[in-house]
């Protein structure tokens, strides 16, 4: 079977690309995101991880006694820990609960929070961690909120708007991303005095170049097309593009969201809702149908509707059944992927910046070793869901 499935993807229309780039008419997107997500700021940048490190720099200028630690989860994308020492500041990995892909709310009672400047409330693959929760605990003990709402643009959850229940947050439009414009990060916030010390550090903040945005028009060309289940094979079996890898990077570029992304952003903000409606139906039916099987667990589903989960998160019996897993859907044309290769303490180049690493962390490797995900973004037919449990459950 040449047709393949991506791991995730959103539909890009060239007649939008064009419109993007040739409609010199300004989209309001501060508009559209503030009155989307209830905030009163909005920043538009290069990528999610830039977002993190101007919030995190800004609460650092804010912040009273030696402040220079980071909560992060033990097992999240390498990007959060890349943007804290980006920062200046040191990542203190906590364990997660693999049921709920959460922190374990005992260990974070546990930490040492007097250097703490700010906790990452991560909402892996749409689900939400326990804000109310996480602001308590960090109220307590004199510490920020970051909503990292990177897998959750446009969600609802029970403790409000995803993106603006801490201190600050973030949205990533990066690829695979809820609505992706190949590369961008919006921060948003509510916390005026942090604002005003975002403007002053935004200020320094190179925009992004003429060249630059045709770069990404390019790329997003590419990436409209390539993207389809009809051709991704041809991308997917080139190694070099390093498509699905997950690197730890703290050099990467801090600069403005182009024009041309913006208004591209613009143009797809109205179709966010059936995607992530799209999301969430699709992601009920693999579901249900998994947990009747008996031997997978599907952390954050409690019945439907379903979460407009980005990836569909699946818990097997072990590793070498996630890997069977992952070999057998392939063959039958899914792109089923096992996300992050470890658990955050375990990135060699980041050791002399880690703190509180006495944990075993066996909820984050436990999820490292188990978890697989399945794609269930707009593209997926319901052709493609019925071979996923069809394959799942054949699987001896």
């Amino acid at each position: 079977m040449f047709r393949l499935v991506p791991p995730s993807a959103t539909p890009l229309k060239v007649t939008d690309l064009i419109a993007a780039a040739f409609d010199e008419r300004r989209t309001d997107l501060a508009a559209i995101v503030t009155q989307a997500a209830g905030c009163r700021h909005c920043y538009f940048l290069s990528s999610g991880r830039a977002a993190q490190y101007l919030i995190l720099r800004a609460m650092s200028t804010m912040s009273e006694g030696d402040r220079h630690e980071v909560i992060i989860p033990a097992y999240t994308c390498f990007t959060v820990a890349a943007s804290v020492v980006r920062a200046g500041l040191r990542v203190r990995p906590v364990d997660i609960d693999p049921s709920t892909l959460d922190y374990r709310h005992e260990h974070l009672q546990q930490q040492d929070w007097s250097k703490v400047l700010a906790i990452n409330a991560s909402n892996l693959f749409g689900i939400s961690s326990h804000l109310d929760r996480l602001t308590s605990l960090a109220r307590q003990n004199d510490a920020y909120v970051i909503d990292d709402a990177a897998q959750m643009l446009g969600v609802e959850t029970p403790f409000g708007p995803a993106g603006i229940r801490g201190d600050a947050g973030f949205f990533s439009l990066d690829r695979g991303k809820h609505l992706a414009v190949y590369s961008g990060g919006i921060l948003i916030t509510n916390n005026d005095e942090l604002a005003r010390q975002l403007d002053k550090i935004r200020a320094d903040v190179a925009s992004s170049s003429l060249f630059a945005g045709a770069t990404v028009f390019i790329k997003l060309l590419a990436y409209s097309l390539l993207s389809r289940p009809q051709l991704y094979r041809l991308p997917a079996s080139l190694p070099m593009l390093g498509l699905g890898k997950t690197v730890y990077d703290p050099e990467f570029d801090v600069t403005g969201l182009s024009e041309f992304q913006q208004r591209l952003a613009g143009r797809l903000w109205p179709s966010l809702e059936q995607f992530n409606r799209h999301r969430s139906e699709t992601s009920g039916v693999i579901a249900e149908a998994l947990i009747a099987d008996g031997r997978f667990e599907v952390p954050g589903f409690s019945g439907k509707p379903a979460l407009p989960y980005l990836r569909l998160p699946v818990l097997a019996p072990d590793r070498d059944y996630r890997d069977r897993a992952i070999a057998a859907l392939r063959k039958v044309g899914i792109t089923a992927t096992a996300m992050y290769p470890g658990v955050i303490a375990d990135i060699r180049p980041l050791q002399p910046h880690l703190v509180g690493t006495d944990s075993d962390f066996s909820g984050a490797r436990a999820v490292v070793d188990r978890l697989f995900t399945l794609p269930v973004h707009p593209l997926v037919t319901e052709s493609d869901v019925g071979r996923m449990i069809a394959c799942l459950r054949g699987l001896a």
